[in-house]
């Protein structure tokens, strides 16, 4: 799991880790890419990944965080409307994340991200109560025995089929 300190300069390595794999991905597949690309690419140092980071697993975990709280920051009314057209814009990472077969890290981000929405019985930090999306834990988003494979329609568009 990432560790970071909440100081300007650990956030500014973080972002530029996040990059430097961002980079990484264009360039190479995700099993080809070591740590020592992303250091190169995002130009800092080995001790600097180590002190935020275990492992590159660990970047794409914070990866997906971002985005999800990122999501959820819209305050939608239908936060599965909300969560799936942000991660239709920036596909990218969701494309990685399904070519690898390691769903269960966008899983586990949504798990967390949802519970941090949750504190409380807020949303969002108003008292709305617990979003009726949020209380059912155990709809398709959250199941992890699902499958998914990204399928282009003729558009080129991305989409997931569950299988």
């Amino acid at each position: 799991m990432y560790h970071i300190k909440q100081d300007k300069r650990a956030k500014a390595s973080v972002e530029l880790i996040c990059a430097g794999l961002a980079e990484c991905l264009r360039e190479k597949p995700y099993d080809k890419i070591s740590i020592s690309d992303v250091q190169r690419a995002s130009t800092v140092s080995r001790s600097t990944f180590y002190r935020n980071f275990d492992c590159l697993d660990d970047v794409l975990a914070l990866m997906c965080d971002n985005c999800f709280a990122e999501a959820f920051a819209h305050g939608e009314r239908d936060l599965r409307k909300a969560v799936f057209e942000y991660w239709f814009r920036n596909s990218e990472l969701l494309e990685v994340l399904v070519s690898i077969r390691r769903t269960d890290i966008l899983f586990d981000s949504f798990r967390r991200s949802a519970a941090a929405q949750c504190v409380g019985g807020k949303l969002h930090g108003r008292s709305r109560g617990v979003h009726p999306e949020l209380r059912q834990a155990n709809g398709l988003i959250l199941k992890p025995e699902y499958r998914f494979r990204a399928v282009y329609d003729e558009g080129r568009s991305l989409r997931l089929a569950a299988f």
